[in-house]
């Protein structure tokens, strides 16, 4: 995590962090007040799909609205009233930023603000997008009437409180403070991105492997070659991408990438690493021994399942979240999702073959029968490609940076 607070230090000033996240992404804004369109026509020119809920009181521009509202990649819709209050953004598969700048010009630069950026696996960042699911499919979409409305009402306005005409005018659109209690549609927003983006990282995935495949170097012939791929990302974040790195790479063509695999591959191949053949290997191979089928998934202890989950990584490194580490990560995991359900999940996940395997993530990351507590979208991507039998690749947080510092883009 991090602090943001619109101090003269050149990266801590929210607009900064809005342009180095709003490149070749989906972005969802929840902002009471809105006046900074410059800021999204930006990332749309850097190939960004934005989705934003606001509130049409005196703190949103009519005339910044007008400037977006017929705009095929910025998608609004909006509530009236004086309750709709968050300030938060997420950009998908990076980062979240929460705290209390709305999308104006003085929140993003000339305030004295409180932000706090959350890495994109933390579990916040799931509840995160719940919320935003929810203010979205109960939030009213923006239509150039409304717009017209509500520029009228504001022109010249002088009443301290010209919500009770807006609503008069437009209506009344208040989100519901207790929570929406129909989750039916709770995947709709994300279901057609999350597609498009995960289909994207397998065409990449496809061409790394393509690219690996061409020198001839295999460092563990024992296990598949998209397992190797993902271990050889593993060394290139431990090793190479550290930090923020991966940010800074421009996208590179097929031709510059196999350039700089031809050094990376061998040093990979030399790389003297305990952790790696004798610890990660090892354990792969019994994992994969013990989720072989449905019948070893449903006869295991619970304590002796958990030990095994924590093979995947992404899930793993989710203590990172729970004061008290492991410990109070098991406890959380453990109680909050039935043992029955756990099970059910990572069988379905992996065995269920009257489904497409895209609709069995997809459900198990959106959809409340088959969606674990604290086993987030990255944990149920990660486990299908360690375990698959279709030589889907691993992707996760980890995996999506490497590629990133390898030139492949924004994924």
């Amino acid at each position: 995590m991090r602090l943001i607070n619109n101090t003269n230090k050149p990266n801590d000033r929210m607009f900064k962090v809005l342009n180095d996240y709003g490149k070749n992404t989906t972005v969802y804004i929840a902002s009471a007040f809105f006046n900074d369109y410059k800021t999204l026509l930006k990332m749309v020119d850097e190939d960004c799909e934005i989705f934003m809920v606001i509130r049409l009181d005196m703190g949103t521009s009519p005339d910044s609205l007008e400037h977006i509202i017929n705009h095929n990649k910025i998608h609004i819709r909006f509530f009236t009233g004086t309750s709709f209050h968050p300030k938060f953004y997420i950009f998908q598969n990076q980062a979240a930023i929460l705290g209390s700048s709305n999308l104006t010009k003085s929140g993003l630069q000339g305030n004295q603000e409180a932000n706090i950026e959350i890495e994109y696996e933390n579990p916040i960042v799931e509840d995160l997008k719940e919320i935003f699911n929810d203010y979205w499919n109960n939030a009213e979409p923006l239509d150039p009437v409304t717009l017209k409305n509500f520029k009228e009402i504001m022109k010249g306005f002088s009443n301290p409180e010209p919500y009770r005409v807006i609503e008069k005018k437009i209506g009344s659109h208040h989100y519901d403070n207790v929570g929406s209690d129909d989750k039916a549609n709770k995947e709709s927003l994300y279901v057609s991105t999350f597609k498009r983006a995960y289909q994207l990282y397998l065409s990449k995935f496809d061409t790394l492997i393509t690219l690996y495949k061409s020198f001839d170097l295999r460092r563990y012939p024992e296990i598949p070659l998209r397992i190797e791929v993902d271990r050889f990302l593993w060394w290139i974040r431990e090793v190479k991408a550290k930090g923020d790195s991966y940010k800074r790479v421009p996208v590179a063509s097929d031709d510059v990438i196999k350039g700089k695999l031809t050094e990376l591959i061998p040093e990979f191949m030399s790389y003297d690493s305990d952790y790696l053949d004798n610890i990660v290997v090892p354990q792969y191979l019994d994992f994969v021994k013990t989720f072989a089928t449905q019948e070893n998934i449903s006869n295991l202890d619970i304590d002796i399942f958990y030990e095994n989950l924590l093979n995947v990584h992404a899930f793993h490194d989710c203590f990172r979240f729970h004061n008290g580490g492991h410990s109070t990560m098991k406890e959380y995991f453990l109680t909050s999702n039935t043992h029955e359900k756990i099970k059910s999940t990572i069988s379905y996940i992996l065995f269920n073959d009257k489904e497409p395997y895209q609709t069995r993530i997809m459900n198990s990351i959106f959809n409340d029968n088959y969606k674990l507590k604290g086993f987030g979208e990255s944990c149920v991507k990660e486990i299908f490609g360690l375990l698959n039998e279709e030589n889907i690749p691993v992707s996760n947080g980890r995996t999506i940076k490497s590629m990133e510092w390898l030139g492949f883009g924004k994924l």
